[in-house]
């Protein structure tokens, strides 16, 4: 009977750690957005549609995953099982990519400690569980790498079939990376660049041939790539995607290595340890040069073009460079015999970096994307606990069917009578629909989207009360009732908070802008601007004294009432938050249009903001009304509060 090789078990043993913890709850944690929203754009009614609607359109990838989705889902069918399945399957192959390059390129013993890192970290761990194109990209691109490896090291005079078979997989692996990512098809443009250069000229030309056949095999999305790159990135004025610090690059590593000090110091110590201990033995190889060349170029690219022309760095397209740099860190482990001890470090290493995705980081426990799923089962269950007819449902999502599908999924009898909030016109319709529900309770969810922070302040006019309120990762969900609840665990806690009805003068020049009605409202006064006044009265004070830091969030609410419709830019709420000195810092404003719809009567303005910018204690906050063109308004019944964390 044959011997087992000790150093094949080892594998055995980390590749199938590596799929465990890839497998191991892959479909129990909602779809993300983005892959709902692959799902959705599967919704046409054929398959040129679904390209041209779902992929050049609206999308901003290759054709490939989608395609691939097309294909899977209409013959396997949906669900949150089957959508990912084939998603792990590749993240699991990875790991054995990751072994054999660095086993070619270095040695097995360095590749067995760079494999147990890949294998156990949770970045690769993350998006090898995501239905989108990380997973299938990486795969491909390091079958491409792969491919490239053997091709080189074999003898000028020993092309046996094999050496065929290799160009054929590079062909295949390099076309199939160009489908899946952009940046997977950096990757191989980066990986042929430098192969053209190493390789000798024997060998040069069929390589060249491969690249032209990709090439060939990549036309049909050739229409696709030419439109998405004319539109340009994520960021920009129409993008979602702010330009990366110079810190960066750092920043992602930093992250990659499980933001972790236990991982990062194991790392650097086996680096600074392999250099001590096997000085003697080091060469710096072109392998080497490659390590570091296929890890950093995809990043450095992604940062300059994020700062001088449109913003796309972002952690998950610099996977497919991330397993050069674990290779590189254990790549100056000499090649040794797996002796107890060396075993032993093995163990650890992979012990180590297991522990900490698993219990440091808690990768299991913890929500990576905004919440989908939880959202419709918690809606659900409130609708059962407080009635289905006695509960009004809103929800924020940028599409109505990433809560369909789950409502679909589940076979639940959930209805919602708004699926966004983000607009003024959204906020108008919101309104209407609180003034007129009869319900005793209001839920509100909202995921991956923007949630306005006056939100809650304008439901609790109508719906004052807080009985419930589940907190997710960018999302959650509030339930709001007519009747008071004892339980005030759920409200939100106010640092500061002022009104001013105008019954007495409080804020500057509050005496000379103030006029008498008797059964105004709740109040006998208001105040006002008119065709003499270009600022109403103001609100001033140092951030110290209002506990304004960043972070917090202010909002402000009040009551406006104009002989004549607002026209844009004519009257409008302005917030400054100034210097000591004056000198602008944060200047924010609310236009009266289209909210004040009704002439001569109360219209109540409500305004957010979360402060993320630098706050120092001598910073002045001013609120006011700006009156450009000397309209006439009414102003009563202003509230500013500061809230410490609104989710």
């Amino acid at each position: 009977m044959k011997k087992l090789n000790v150093e094949n078990v080892i594998l055995a043993i980390i590749i199938a750690i590596g799929a465990i913890m890839r497998f191991h709850h892959y479909a129990g944690w909602s779809l993300s957005n983005d892959e709902l929203s692959a799902i959705t754009r599967l919704n046409f009614g054929s398959f040129s549609e679904m390209i041209e609607k779902g992929v050049k359109l609206d999308d901003m990838h290759p054709m490939g995953v989608q395609t691939f989705l097309w294909c899977w889902t209409h013959s396997m069918g949906l669900s949150d099982q089957i959508i990912r399945f084939p998603f792990v399957i590749a993240g699991c192959l990875s790991v054995y990519l990751v072994y054999l390059i660095a086993s070619s390129w270095f040695n097995k013993t360095s590749a067995l400690f760079s494999t147990a890192v890949f294998a156990t970290l949770q970045f690769p761990i993350l998006y090898s569980q995501l239905a989108r194109p990380y997973s299938p990209g990486l795969f491909f691109s390091l079958l491409f790498t792969y491919a490239f490896t053997q091709i080189y090291f074999y003898k000028k005079d020993k092309k046996n079939f094999d050496f065929y078979i290799h160009h054929i997989v590079l062909i295949v692996a390099g076309a199939a990376s160009m489908y899946t990512h952009y940046f997977s098809f950096m990757m191989v443009g980066i990986v042929g660049l430098f192969g053209l250069f190493m390789l000798d000229k024997s060998k040069r030309i069929l390589f060249l041939l491969s690249g032209a056949a990709m090439f060939l095999l990549y036309i049909p999305n050739l229409n696709v790539f030419l439109y998405q790159f004319g539109v340009g990135g994520l960021g920009g004025p129409e993008g979602w995607l702010g330009v990366p610090k110079q810190s960066a690059i750092f920043d992602f590593i930093f992250y990659g290595l499980n933001e972790s000090i236990i991982v990062v110091g194991l790392s650097i110590s086996t680096f600074v340890l392999c250099l001590l201990l096997f000085r003697k033995k080091i060469q710096f190889t072109k392998w080497h040069l490659l390590s570091l060349s296929f890890a950093f170029l995809p990043a450095l690219i992604a940062y300059f073009y994020s700062v001088y022309k449109n913003p796309v760095f972002q952690n998950s397209i610099l996977l497919f460079g991330f397993p050069y740099f674990i290779i590189f860190i254990f790549s100056f482990i000499p090649d040794l015999k797996l002796k107890p001890i060396v075993t032993l470090c093995l163990f650890v290493v992979t012990a180590t970096v297991a522990y900490s995705s698993v219990v440091e980081k808690k990768f299991y426990t913890t929500e990576h994307f905004g919440v989908f799923k939880d959202l419709v089962e918690s809606s659900a269950k409130y609708s059962q606990k407080f009635g289905v007819d006695n509960i009004e449902l809103t929800t924020n999502v940028i599409h109505k069917e990433y809560i369909e599908y789950y409502l679909n999924q589940f076979g639940l009898p959930v209805e919602y009578v708004m699926y966004q909030t983000t607009s003024p016109e959204s906020f108008i319709v919101l309104d209407s629909i609180l003034s007129n529900s009869k319900k005793n309770y209001f839920l509100h969810s909202w995921s991956n989207t923007y949630h306005a922070p006056e939100i809650e302040d304008r439901i609790k006019k109508y719906f004052p009360y807080v009985v419930a309120r589940d907190e997710h990762y960018n999302s959650g969900l509030v339930v709001y009732s007519k009747s008071k609840n004892s339980n005030s665990d759920f409200e939100i806690p106010v640092s500061f908070e002022e009104k001013n009805s105008f019954e007495k003068p409080l804020w500057s020049n509050d005496a000379n802008l103030t006029k008498q009605e008797i059964n105004n409202l709740d109040t006998n006064y208001f105040s006002y601007v008119d065709s003499a006044i270009e600022y109403s009265t103001t609100f001033t004070s140092n951030a110290k004294n209002i506990a304004l830091q960043t972070g917090k969030t202010l909002v402000i609410s009040f009551d406006v009432r104009m002989p004549e419709l607002p026209v844009k830019d004519e009257t409008m709420l302005v917030v400054s938050l100034e210097t000591a000195k004056g000198e602008s810092k944060v200047w924010r404003n609310l236009q009266f249009i289209p909210y004040v719809s009704k002439t001569n009567s109360w219209t109540k303005l409500y305004f957010g903001y979360t402060y993320q910018d630098d706050i120092i204690p001598d910073d002045v906050l001013k609120v006011y009304v700006y009156n450009p063109k000397r309209k006439y308004a009414e102003l009563d019944n202003f509230v500013i509060k500061i809230y410490d964390d609104i989710p």
